[in-house]
């Protein structure tokens, strides 16, 4: 089960962003109940409707110096309950 279209791109990316002491970074998608089947071997069964119950969803941060040398990463986890 996945919540992203195996078939695009396998995460949301803000791109390459300078922030200064303090920055902030903010992205936001909206979960619309639609799960996706890795293993789908048509496009008719690629989808199908989330049950209902507890989603979580994983964000990771990850910051590079100016020669783009990755310095570390930074994760957020937080759990939805979905009721469709």
């Amino acid at each position: 089960m996945l919540l992203s279209d195996p078939h695009g791109p396998h995460c949301l990316t803000i791109g390459t962003q300078e922030l200064g002491r303090g920055g902030t970074v903010s992205l936001k998608q909206a979960f619309t109940g639609v799960l996706y089947d890795p293993n789908a071997q048509s496009e008719s069964t690629l989808t199908y409707p989330a049950p209902a119950g507890r989603y979580t969803v994983i964000a990771t941060f990850v910051y590079q110096d100016r020669q783009e040398r990755t310095l570390g990463t930074v994760e957020s986890r937080t759990s939805f309950v979905w009721q469709p």
